[in-house]
């Protein structure tokens, strides 16, 4: 066996290595996510994206930050993620801030991409708020509401 030969296998096995790890995500319904996020840094805040879970110990969440590429100058900083995250996840990102305004959002990944929650609908979906029924009707301080 020459070095070309070997080349060209290590090759067609590479190729092979990507087409299993294509279905493996589809099997895991992963989905590739794109995010950015952009803050002045002389005003509080970076941007983040994280992925939440129930918290411990008396707290809501349990933060697990996610890789970016970020890029900055003097005043701004961006944060960039690009990659595969399961159908389901729910994530918390802060795309802006400033001294007095914090911009975080809740998303929730979809088979077409993320899409943007409510706080409530997160707890629910991590399990810390009950899941309400469209019929029950919601008893605040002894009054009800529709």
């Amino acid at each position: 066996m020459n070095k070309e030969e070997i080349l060209k296998q290590i090759e067609e096995h590479e190729k092979a290595i990507a087409q299993l790890k294509e279905e493996l995500r589809k099997i895991e319904k992963e989905v590739y996510i794109e995010w950015s996020g952009e803050c002045d840094i002389r005003k509080h805040g970076k941007p983040y994206l994280a992925i939440l879970t129930k918290g411990e110990n008396g707290h809501k969440f349990e933060y697990h930050f996610l890789p970016t590429v970020n890029q900055r100058d003097k005043e701004y900083m961006k944060a960039i993620f690009q990659g595969n995250l399961k159908v389901g996840t729910i994530l918390r990102g802060r795309v802006n801030a400033s001294w007095k305004n914090d911009y975080t959002y809740f998303y929730i990944v979809t088979e077409n991409g993320l899409e943007t929650i409510s706080e409530e609908r997160a707890l629910e979906e991590l399990g810390i708020l009950k899941k309400r029924d469209k019929n029950e009707k919601e008893v605040q301080d002894g009054k009800e509401n529709s």
